[in-house]
């Protein structure tokens, strides 16, 4: 008999454990849900922004002339691999 009840008091300390670590993985998938929602889905266009503003920046740090922006179809395009010669970034 006494065997019996230390059994079932080992069963109730796991399903203890299982039970808080089904809770902190819980929680954790609120908390990325909840930092998904606060600062959404930024996007590609946000990281042309930055390029832009930095290429900007540079040109006039380095007293270069202005040049015409890089078109929404070739921003994600590596510039080695554009093939465009009039376009600032390439080669």
């Amino acid at each position: 008999m006494h065997d019996k009840d230390e059994g079932q008091d080992a069963y109730q300390k796991n399903m203890k454990v299982v039970a808080v670590t089904i809770l902190v993985m819980g929680v954790s998938i609120a908390i990325i849900i909840a930092m998904y929602l606060v600062f959404g889905h930024i996007g590609p266009t946000f990281s042309t922004g930055v390029m832009n503003t930095q290429q900007d920046e540079l040109r006039a740090q380095y007293g270069l002339p202005p040049c015409k922006p890089v078109p929404k179809s070739l921003a994600e395009v590596p510039p080695s691999l554009r093939n465009e010669t009039n376009l600032c970034g390439s080669s």
